[in-house]
């Protein structure tokens, strides 16, 4: 499964928030404010997560669910579990 978004899980903001770059999303219509998305690291687990920022510069906060992992469904939705 490829995720919306790929981040390093290390790089996190002031607020605990996991950072990740506009050139790091993948489905671009996924990441809205508020909305939920898979987010992944090349080198872990995918996790899911909130978007709960997104700065003028393009850098989006992720608040990463830490204890849910993504499946896919067969519409390629992905839900929590």
């Amino acid at each position: 499964m490829t995720p919306d978004v790929w981040a390093d899980f290390n790089q996190v903001d002031d607020d605990g928030h996991v950072v990740a770059y506009l050139e790091d999303i993948v489905h671009a219509e996924r990441v809205v404010l508020g909305g939920a998305v898979v987010v992944a690291d090349p080198e872990a687990k995918a996790h899911t997560a909130v978007v709960v920022g997104i700065s003028p510069a393009g850098v989006v906060a992720l608040d990463v669910d830490w204890a849910t992992q993504p499946t896919g469904s067969p519409a390629g939705s992905t839900t929590a579990v």
